[in-house]
């Protein structure tokens, strides 16, 4: 920042708060501040060098003058996060938290939907086969998959792997109709995802 004093401009001292640390047995640079009263430590990824301690300084009075300005996204300076964490901060901001769909893991969404939605099932027997498709034939597929990931080609991919487990017709083709049977519970995910995250 320069302030101007006749015709001399000066500039004035950055205004440095947090720390720069590196943990015990580890050769990585972390910056350690405070945001809304709670405690940030962060490993930066970078090894202990002068030209990377100047990096992460220069990092950290960025994020000081955001945080005064009230500019500061935390999701965005720090998207290795946790869901929670990211959510948590971004409500303290007044903002919302919505994820893109990079960042969200079938398998993560699948889990808290489980929990949240899937009980709202009146049926017994819709929830039970359900929860068969899900747990032997959608999650172990899909659960690495972020929903930007899901395509109408991995899905046709999914639809053609799918084969009979047991019985003398073990390892053959599934029926169409059971092929869409097993894309019931799964559409029902996604357009939940859809609606959560707009």
């Amino acid at each position: 920042m320069r302030i101007k004093t006749g015709n001399l401009a000066i500039e004035a001292p950055i205004k440095e708060t947090g720390a720069i640390k590196r943990r015990k047995g580890s050769k990585k640079l972390y910056v350690d501040f405070y945001y809304f009263g709670q405690r940030i430590t962060r490993s930066t990824d970078l090894d202990d060098t002068p030209t990377n301690e100047r990096k992460v300084r220069g990092f950290l009075n960025r994020i000081t003058e955001r945080i005064e300005e009230g500019t500061f996204k935390f999701a965005e300076a720090f998207p290795g996060a946790s869901d929670q964490e990211k959510a948590h901060f971004t409500q303290k901001e007044g903002r919302e938290y919505r994820p893109e769909p990079h960042q969200v893991l079938f398998g993560d969404y699948t889990k808290e939907w489980m929990k949240t939605i899937y009980p709202s099932f009146g049926s017994p027997t819709k929830r039970n086969d359900y929860r068969e498709a899900i747990e032997t034939r959608i999650l172990p597929y899909f659960k690495n998959f972020t929903f930007y990931q899901l395509t109408g080609t991995t899905v046709f991919k999914f639809t053609e792997s799918l084969v009979r487990l047991k019985g003398k017709d073990n390892g053959k083709q599934l029926s169409t109709a059971r092929k869409v049977n097993l894309l019931i519970p799964f559409r029902a995910i996604w357009n939940d995802a859809c609606d959560h995250y707009r």
